[in-house]
């Protein structure tokens, strides 16, 4: 990589980066196709609602029923932990996914939003733990 190159788009070369990529993510038991269905199943605690959300085939499907899903009252105070552990499988879990991470060396992870600026920096936490777990 580059120097002074920053990842600042989960498309293209690091869309293994993105929420959406597919990967086994598990949650109470069940496994989820991506750290996206993963997390907005969490927004639940109904068991029913989080099965639809595991039995969703795309993304625009999971985004749209989780509009409709009965938000947990703590999801708020729950929901970075959540991605943080489901990112943590992720890349822990997966031995390309993890090289892949790895392999972004030093370079920073940001995005243009908010959401995106959280997702780099704990994708560039947990880059630092498989480092020292390796």
């Amino acid at each position: 990589m580059e120097e002074n190159m920053t990842i600042n788009s989960f498309q293209g070369e690091h869309e293994f980066l993105s929420n959406e990529y597919p990967c086994r993510i598990y949650m109470g038991g069940y496994t989820f196709g991506s750290v996206e269905h993963a997390l907005h199943a969490s927004k639940t605690l109904s068991v029913d609602e989080r099965m639809e959300v595991r039995g969703c085939t795309s993304i625009e499907e999971v985004r749209k029923l989780s509009e409709k899903l009965t938000l947990r009252h703590d999801w708020d105070q729950v929901r970075n932990e959540s991605l943080r552990r489901f990112l943590s499988q992720k890349f822990f879990g997966n031995e390309d996914l993890k090289k892949k991470l790895l392999a972004t060396g030093e370079v920073p992870i940001t995005g243009e939003t908010e959401n995106e600026q959280l997702l780099g920096s704990m994708l560039m936490e947990i880059r630092n733990n498989l480092r020292k777990n390796n």
